[in-house]
């Protein structure tokens, strides 16, 4: 009997999960229960109706996840939906999945004008930001939304993500409050 293969159908993914850190940076071993859960991954394969919405998946594509998703299959893959997959990671940038919008946030004032400066927990989240991509779904959605738009958002909205070495926020689109014109 020759070697199983696993085609994935519909809208199923199979992903080789990134491994997860055994050893804290102190040196103490964590159990598999303790671990962090890894939620990156590579495509190794795609079922017909992934990119039935403009996504643009295949094999060897590096994928943020959601946490804890999908099932291990056989020799560490495990079978997802595209509804699991955040976003692409590229070297240097981030294309957001579905409804999903990545945002680079405005800069937190943490000084009065009067030049007293805030402890963390005395300044206001900011709540507005620049729309750096977004999903093949935003706009099917009737949003509005383009890249280059200064949007508000829910506080505490979406995960946090570096872009490039820079910290975005990744929402999705019913997050935004509004679109600001000037």
């Amino acid at each position: 009997m020759g070697e199983v293969v696993i085609r994935p159908l519909h809208d199923r993914i199979i992903v080789r999960m990134d491994e997860c850190a055994s050893v804290t940076s102190g040196g103490i071993l964590l159990t598999e229960d303790s671990a962090d859960v890894p939620n990156t991954a590579t495509v190794v394969a795609v079922g017909n109706l992934v990119n039935r919405e403009g996504s643009d998946l295949k094999p060897g594509d590096r994928v943020m996840l959601m946490e804890r998703c999908g099932f291990n299959v056989k020799d560490g893959t495990t079978i997802i939906t595209c509804n699991d997959v955040i976003g692409v990671i590229g070297e240097s940038s981030f294309k957001p999945m579905h409804e999903r919008v990545l945002v680079l946030m405005d800069d937190v004032n943490d000084v009065t004008a009067g030049g007293i400066i805030l402890p963390e927990d005395g300044v206001d989240i900011v709540n507005t930001g620049t729309v750096k991509a977004y999903g093949s779904l935003v706009n099917k959605q009737g949003e509005d939304i383009e890249v280059g738009d200064t949007v508000m958002v829910t506080k505490y909205a979406g995960l946090n993500v570096n872009v490039g070495g820079v910290d975005h926020k990744l929402l999705l689109c019913n997050d935004m409050i509004g679109v600001i014109e000037q």
